[in-house]
Protein backbone atom coordinates (compact mmCIF):
# COMPACT_ATOMS: atom_id res chain seq x y z
CA UNK A 1 0.00 0.00 0.00
CA UNK A 2 3.01 2.57 0.90
CA UNK A 3 4.77 1.89 -2.34
CA UNK A 4 1.28 2.66 -4.33
CA UNK A 5 0.85 5.93 -2.77
CA UNK A 6 4.52 6.44 -3.11
CA UNK A 7 4.13 6.58 -6.76
CA UNK A 8 1.14 8.45 -7.07
CA UNK A 9 2.70 11.12 -5.37
CA UNK A 10 5.79 10.83 -7.74
CA UNK A 11 2.72 10.95 -10.51
CA UNK A 12 0.92 13.89 -9.09
CA UNK A 13 4.26 15.90 -7.91
CA UNK A 14 5.25 15.67 -11.99
CA UNK A 15 2.19 16.81 -13.45
CA UNK A 16 1.80 20.78 -13.70
CA UNK A 17 -0.87 22.81 -12.16
CA UNK A 18 -1.44 25.56 -14.63
CA UNK A 19 -2.87 26.84 -18.09
CA UNK A 20 -1.47 25.24 -21.05
CA UNK A 21 -1.81 26.19 -24.77
CA UNK A 22 -0.76 24.33 -27.98
CA UNK A 23 -0.29 27.04 -30.91
CA UNK A 24 1.21 25.70 -34.35
CA UNK A 25 0.89 26.56 -37.66
CA UNK A 26 2.42 23.87 -39.93
CA UNK A 27 3.49 24.33 -43.47
CA UNK A 28 4.15 21.14 -46.07
CA UNK A 29 4.82 21.43 -49.63
CA UNK A 30 5.50 18.47 -52.02
CA UNK A 31 5.82 18.70 -56.06
CA UNK A 32 3.76 16.19 -57.92
CA UNK A 33 2.41 15.01 -60.60
CA UNK A 34 -0.71 12.60 -62.52
CA UNK A 35 -1.21 9.55 -60.58
CA UNK A 36 -0.45 10.65 -57.94
CA UNK A 37 -2.93 9.80 -54.55
CA UNK A 38 -3.00 11.96 -51.60
CA UNK A 39 -3.94 10.09 -48.31
CA UNK A 40 -5.33 12.23 -45.15
CA UNK A 41 -5.62 10.71 -41.50
CA UNK A 42 -6.90 14.12 -39.79
CA UNK A 43 -8.62 12.80 -36.79
CA UNK A 44 -10.26 16.03 -35.85
CA UNK A 45 -10.19 19.14 -37.27
CA UNK A 46 -12.08 20.42 -40.58
CA UNK A 47 -10.21 19.76 -43.89
CA UNK A 48 -11.18 22.18 -46.97
CA UNK A 49 -9.45 20.54 -50.20
CA UNK A 50 -9.44 23.19 -53.60
CA UNK A 51 -7.85 22.68 -56.93
CA UNK A 52 -5.27 24.98 -58.60
CA UNK A 53 -3.03 24.92 -61.72
CA UNK A 54 0.43 24.27 -60.02
CA UNK A 55 2.05 20.43 -59.51
CA UNK A 56 2.38 20.98 -56.27
CA UNK A 57 0.63 19.85 -53.21
CA UNK A 58 0.10 22.84 -50.36
CA UNK A 59 -0.90 21.69 -47.29
CA UNK A 60 -1.60 24.66 -44.49
CA UNK A 61 -2.39 23.02 -40.64
CA UNK A 62 -3.30 25.90 -37.67
CA UNK A 63 -4.23 23.94 -34.39
CA UNK A 64 -5.07 25.70 -31.27
CA UNK A 65 -5.75 24.53 -27.91
CA UNK A 66 -6.14 25.01 -24.01
CA UNK A 67 -5.84 22.65 -21.22
CA UNK A 68 -6.43 24.29 -17.69
CA UNK A 69 -6.14 21.99 -14.92
CA UNK A 70 -3.67 19.39 -13.47
CA UNK A 71 -2.27 18.10 -16.34
CA UNK A 72 1.00 16.44 -17.84
CA UNK A 73 0.66 17.19 -21.95
CA UNK A 74 2.48 14.18 -24.14
CA UNK A 75 5.83 15.94 -25.36
CA UNK A 76 4.90 16.22 -28.72
CA UNK A 77 1.54 18.08 -28.04
CA UNK A 78 0.25 18.22 -31.68
CA UNK A 79 2.57 16.41 -34.36
CA UNK A 80 1.56 15.66 -38.36
CA UNK A 81 3.76 13.07 -40.13
CA UNK A 82 4.44 13.76 -43.81
CA UNK A 83 5.83 11.06 -46.22
CA UNK A 84 6.18 10.70 -49.64
CA UNK A 85 6.79 7.24 -51.80
CA UNK A 86 6.56 7.69 -55.35
CA UNK A 87 3.10 8.74 -56.12
CA UNK A 88 1.69 8.09 -52.75
CA UNK A 89 1.55 10.69 -50.02
CA UNK A 90 0.67 10.82 -46.92
CA UNK A 91 -0.20 12.68 -44.04
CA UNK A 92 -1.60 11.91 -40.69
CA UNK A 93 -2.29 14.36 -37.56
CA UNK A 94 -1.67 13.09 -33.81
CA UNK A 95 -3.44 15.25 -31.29
CA UNK A 96 -1.82 15.85 -28.05
CA UNK A 97 -2.51 13.11 -25.44
CA UNK A 98 -2.96 14.40 -22.21
CA UNK A 99 -3.57 13.13 -18.98
CA UNK A 100 -5.01 14.93 -15.74
CA UNK A 101 -8.29 16.71 -14.64
CA UNK A 102 -9.36 19.71 -16.08
CA UNK A 103 -10.74 21.76 -18.79
CA UNK A 104 -9.67 20.74 -23.11
CA UNK A 105 -10.51 23.47 -25.76
CA UNK A 106 -9.79 23.02 -28.87
CA UNK A 107 -10.18 26.58 -30.33
CA UNK A 108 -9.06 26.25 -34.10
CA UNK A 109 -8.04 23.27 -36.00
CA UNK A 110 -8.21 23.25 -39.63
CA UNK A 111 -6.24 21.39 -43.15
CA UNK A 112 -6.57 24.24 -45.58
CA UNK A 113 -5.17 21.56 -48.89
CA UNK A 114 -3.96 23.23 -52.21
CA UNK A 115 -3.60 20.68 -55.37
CA UNK A 116 -4.19 19.61 -58.76
CA UNK A 117 -7.49 18.67 -59.37
CA UNK A 118 -5.99 15.38 -61.26
CA UNK A 119 -4.83 14.08 -57.63
CA UNK A 120 -6.92 10.83 -55.97
CA UNK A 121 -8.39 11.63 -52.55
CA UNK A 122 -8.30 9.20 -49.74
CA UNK A 123 -9.86 10.98 -46.24
CA UNK A 124 -10.63 9.95 -42.89
CA UNK A 125 -11.33 11.64 -39.80
CA UNK A 126 -12.83 10.94 -36.65
CA UNK A 127 -15.06 14.85 -35.73
CA UNK A 128 -14.48 18.17 -38.19
CA UNK A 129 -16.73 19.05 -41.51
CA UNK A 130 -15.23 17.74 -45.01
CA UNK A 131 -15.31 20.41 -48.11
CA UNK A 132 -13.56 19.28 -51.26
CA UNK A 133 -14.71 21.88 -54.07
CA UNK A 134 -14.08 21.63 -58.14
CA UNK A 135 -12.32 18.17 -58.47
CA UNK A 136 -11.79 15.76 -61.51
CA UNK A 137 -10.47 12.52 -60.12
CA UNK A 138 -11.66 10.50 -57.65
CA UNK A 139 -12.61 11.02 -53.88
CA UNK A 140 -12.97 8.60 -50.82
CA UNK A 141 -14.17 10.34 -47.76
CA UNK A 142 -15.00 9.11 -44.34
CA UNK A 143 -15.79 11.15 -40.94
CA UNK A 144 -16.64 9.72 -37.64
CA UNK A 145 -19.25 13.11 -36.68
CA UNK A 146 -19.14 15.31 -38.82
CA UNK A 147 -20.70 16.58 -42.52
CA UNK A 148 -19.14 16.16 -45.98
CA UNK A 149 -19.99 18.19 -49.20
CA UNK A 150 -18.06 17.36 -52.25
CA UNK A 151 -19.07 20.56 -54.93
CA UNK A 152 -18.33 20.64 -58.78
CA UNK A 153 -16.46 17.29 -59.46
CA UNK A 154 -15.59 14.89 -62.35
CA UNK A 155 -14.59 11.76 -61.58
CA UNK A 156 -14.70 7.78 -61.97
CA UNK A 157 -15.93 6.97 -58.18
CA UNK A 158 -16.96 9.19 -54.98
CA UNK A 159 -17.59 7.52 -52.25
CA UNK A 160 -18.87 9.77 -48.97
CA UNK A 161 -19.56 8.29 -45.20
CA UNK A 162 -19.93 9.32 -42.19
CA UNK A 163 -22.19 8.00 -38.73
CA UNK A 164 -23.20 11.57 -37.23
CA UNK A 165 -23.84 13.61 -40.18
CA UNK A 166 -24.88 15.32 -43.69
CA UNK A 167 -23.66 14.65 -46.89
CA UNK A 168 -24.06 16.96 -49.92
CA UNK A 169 -23.23 16.60 -53.20
CA UNK A 170 -23.70 18.85 -56.09
CA UNK A 171 -22.51 19.41 -60.08
CA UNK A 172 -21.08 15.98 -59.65
CA UNK A 173 -21.10 13.50 -62.30
CA UNK A 174 -18.96 10.22 -61.10
CA UNK A 175 -20.26 6.56 -60.00
CA UNK A 176 -21.48 7.85 -56.16
CA UNK A 177 -21.90 5.79 -52.91
CA UNK A 178 -22.93 7.65 -50.06
CA UNK A 179 -23.94 6.12 -46.26
CA UNK A 180 -24.70 7.94 -43.35
CA UNK A 181 -26.19 6.30 -39.89
CA UNK A 182 -27.28 9.60 -38.15
CA UNK A 183 -27.83 12.16 -41.02
CA UNK A 184 -29.54 13.41 -44.06
CA UNK A 185 -28.24 12.91 -47.51
CA UNK A 186 -28.39 15.98 -50.40
CA UNK A 187 -27.53 14.86 -53.94
CA UNK A 188 -28.10 17.92 -56.15
CA UNK A 189 -27.00 18.79 -60.13
CA UNK A 190 -25.97 15.38 -60.75
CA UNK A 191 -25.47 13.91 -64.56
CA UNK A 192 -25.35 10.48 -66.07
CA UNK A 193 -24.56 9.13 -62.37
CA UNK A 194 -24.27 5.87 -61.18
CA UNK A 195 -25.81 6.72 -57.57
CA UNK A 196 -26.58 4.60 -54.20
CA UNK A 197 -27.46 6.34 -51.18
CA UNK A 198 -28.18 4.94 -47.81
CA UNK A 199 -28.58 6.55 -44.39
CA UNK A 200 -30.64 4.97 -41.40
CA UNK A 201 -32.33 8.40 -39.17
CA UNK A 202 -32.33 11.04 -42.42
CA UNK A 203 -33.67 12.53 -44.94
CA UNK A 204 -32.77 11.71 -48.78
CA UNK A 205 -33.35 13.89 -51.16
CA UNK A 206 -32.17 14.10 -55.08
CA UNK A 207 -33.08 16.86 -57.58
CA UNK A 208 -32.33 17.97 -60.90
CA UNK A 209 -30.20 14.48 -61.66
CA UNK A 210 -30.23 11.92 -64.15
CA UNK A 211 -28.82 8.35 -63.98
CA UNK A 212 -29.46 4.93 -61.93
CA UNK A 213 -30.50 5.34 -58.00
CA UNK A 214 -30.59 3.48 -55.54
CA UNK A 215 -32.22 5.42 -52.02
CA UNK A 216 -32.88 3.54 -48.60
CA UNK A 217 -33.80 5.28 -45.63
CA UNK A 218 -34.62 3.30 -42.08
CA UNK A 219 -36.24 6.32 -40.55
CA UNK A 220 -36.89 8.98 -43.34
CA UNK A 221 -38.52 10.64 -45.97
CA UNK A 222 -36.93 10.41 -50.36
CA UNK A 223 -37.80 12.86 -52.14
CA UNK A 224 -36.93 12.47 -56.21
CA UNK A 225 -37.40 16.37 -58.22
CA UNK A 226 -37.01 16.51 -61.31
CA UNK A 227 -34.71 13.67 -61.97
CA UNK A 228 -34.36 11.27 -65.46
CA UNK A 229 -34.32 7.76 -63.93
Amino acid sequence: MKSTWLLAFIFITTMQISAKTIDKKIHKTFKVNEGTSLQLKHGDGNVEITPWNKDVIDIKIVYQATFAGIHKLHPNNFEVEFEQRGDNISVIGREPRVIGIGSFKTIDYEYSIKAPAYVDLVTEGIDGNVLIEEWQSNIQTSIVDGDISILDAVADKIKAVTIDGDIELKYISATIECQTIDGRIHLEELENVQCRAKTVDGDIRIKNASGEFFARSVDGDIEILRTSA
